[in-house]
C-alpha cells in the first residue's frame, strides 16, 4: 500500500509541475535514472561536435528506441541478438570506413561527419550510433565518449545493456567489456540527453 501511494505521489508531482519525465527516469527511486559514472560534472561539449549537430541536428536528439526492450535507467535490454548487432556493426563499420586524419581529408583539426567512406575514429563512432539507433537502440544507450589510447586523443562508442556496458572501437574488432576497453575515457555523452556532456 505504501509503494502504491508512493508511486501516485511521485506521477501527481509530474503532473502538477507539468513535467514530462524522461524515458530514463525512475519516478520510484528503485534504479537511478542513469549509473553513477555517467552522472560526473558537466563538461564543454567538443567544438566539433557542436558543430556536427548543427549541420546533422537529428543525430543529436534524443531517441526513445523500442518499447519493451528499455530499462528505466535507459539501457537495452540484453539478449543474444543484441549482443550480435553490436560485434556486427562493430565489424562491417571498421572495414568500410578507410582511417584518414581530419588534417589530411578537410585541412582542420577535428570535423565529424556521418555516414562517410574516410574518416576518423570519431565518424566510426557517429556511423555505428546511426546504424545502431536505426535497429532501435535509444540515445540513451548509445553514447559517444572521448579519452586517450595508445597516447593520442581518441573517441568509442559505448553501448549501455542491461548485462553491462561495451566498448564498439575502430582499433579493434572485438566488441569488449568497458573496464578492459583500450581507453582512458575523460568525457561522454548524458544518457539523459545526447547533446549534454559529463565528466567520466
Amino acid at each position: 500500500m505504501r509503494l502504491i501511494r508512493a508511486v501516485s505521489s511521485a506521477i501527481l508531482a509530474i503532473f502538477i509541475a507539468g513535467a514530462t519525465p524522461s524515458f530514463a527516469a525512475s519516478p520510484i527511486g528503485l534504479e537511478p535514472s542513469v549509473p553513477r559514472a555517467y552522472n560526473g560534472a558537466r563538461k564543454a561539449a567538443p567544438m566539433a561536435f557542436l558543430e556536427f549537430c548543427i549541420r546533422y541536428a537529428s543525430h543529436c536528439a534524443p531517441t526513445r528506441g523500442r518499447a519493451g526492450e528499455v530499462t528505466r535507467s535507459g539501457a537495452v535490454k540484453a539478449n543474444a541478438g543484441r549482443f550480435g548487432e553490436l560485434q556486427a556493426i562493430n565489424r562491417s563499420v571498421n572495414q568500410a570506413i578507410r582511417p584518414v586524419s581530419d588534417a589530411t581529408q578537410y585541412g582542420v583539426k577535428d570535423r565529424w561527419r556521418v555516414g562517410v567512406a574516410r574518416g576518423d575514429c570519431e565518424d566510426y563512432v557517429l556511423e555505428k550510433r546511426r546504424r545502431l539507433i536505426a535497429r532501435g537502440w535509444p540515445s540513451s544507450a548509445v553514447l559517444i565518449a572521448l579519452g586517450r589510447a595508445r597516447g593520442q586523443q581518441h573517441a568509442v562508442l559505448i553501448a549501455r545493456t542491461s548485462e553491462g556496458d561495451y566498448v564498439l572501437d575502430n582499433l579493434t574488432g572485438e566488441v569488449l567489456p568497458i573496464r578492459r576497453a583500450h581507453i582512458s575515457i575523460s568525457q561522454v555523452q548524458s544518457p539523459d540527453n545526447p547533446r549534454i556532456w559529463r565528466s567520466f
